[in-house]
């Protein structure tokens, strides 16, 4: 099982050199950039979540994290502990994809403010050409902590397909 964990890694690896498919990039978010950081760290916690469907989370509280955590985690025996996050301080947004055919998929999350709203863009990333990747079910997550705000989060999407040939 772990060669197979290994395995996957390095194959969804092969891909994140690549550059973004039509050369374009994103426009920058509209407002003051947030410093955004992981919760987890990219790997098999962030590719295997229990969320079947697409999710978009804000999490103020010590209880919602704990809720949050273990709807992600559910399946797993034994479930890891949540990361500690201090919410006096910071809160926590997450967006999952839902269940994805193979390896190969990824999600960011970017912020900004801008005025009395906190701007989250979700960028999805799938394998293009000549991408290899692991024939199993993901359903990549990710999880970002940023300074605690009681602004309103806006979440926005875009696609983005990587192609490795």
């Amino acid at each position: 099982m772990r060669r197979m964990a290994v395995l996957a890694a390095v194959l969804m690896a092969a891909c994140g050199g690549a550059t973004p498919g039509g050369g374009a990039s994103a426009a920058p978010l509209a407002g003051t950039p947030v410093t955004a950081t992981p919760v987890v760290p990219a790997g098999p916690r962030t590719t295997r979540s229990a969320f079947a469907g697409p999710e978009r989370d804000v999490i103020r509280s010590a209880d919602e994290w704990q809720a949050f955590w273990s709807r992600m985690t559910a399946g797993l025996d034994p479930a890891p502990a949540a990361p500690a996050v201090d919410f006096s301080r910071d809160m926590v947004l997450a967006a999952a994809l839902g269940t994805r055919p193979t390896g190969g998929y990824g999600v960011a999350i970017e912020v900004a403010l801008d005025s009395a709203t906190l701007r989250a863009r979700v960028t999805e990333t799938r394998p293009g050409m000549g991408c290899m990747t692991t024939q199993a079910l993901t359903s990549p997550v990710a999880i970002v902590r940023v300074p605690r705000s009681d602004a309103q989060v806006a979440w926005s999407d875009r696609v983005e397909t990587r192609d490795c040939g």
